[in-house]
């Protein structure tokens, strides 16, 4: 979804990201994200290292409604170049942790009715 996602060697032509992150915000999706966000790992302890985010958990805004405590977690695959996800939707949430930050995309704005989305939801939120 962005260049940030990769690290080392050759970048993923930008046509490629914007194509599949709009792909993504035409589906009404938005990613889950939590801890470190790399899931792929190719030459560690060289000098060509790569790390990847390939993959990804992705959900609507009713599905957020439904699990709204939800963690993802990048676990550590021993055995594979590729780390597993793990979906916790009945995490147990520690008093010294913050809520889900709120994630804005520039490019947002440049969809028809996004302002009256935005202007919307928050009026509903505020009752």
């Amino acid at each position: 979804m962005d260049t940030s996602e990769k690290r080392g060697r050759t970048l993923r032509p930008n046509w490629l990201i914007n194509g599949f992150r709009q792909a993504i915000l035409d589906s009404g999706l938005y990613v889950l994200v939590e801890g470190y966000p790399f899931t792929c790992f190719k030459s560690l302890s060289t000098s060509r290292v790569v790390e990847e985010r390939l993959d990804r958990a992705l959900a609507n805004n009713a599905w957020f409604n439904l699990f709204p405590d939800v963690v993802l977690e990048n676990l550590v695959g021993p055995a594979s170049d590729h780390c597993p996800i793990l979906l916790n939707c009945s995490p147990v949430r520690r008093p010294h942790q913050a809520m889900r930050k709120c994630r804005y995309e520039n490019a947002w704005q440049l969809e028809l009715g996004f302002k009256d989305f935005v202007t919307h939801s928050w009026q509903i939120n505020a009752d």
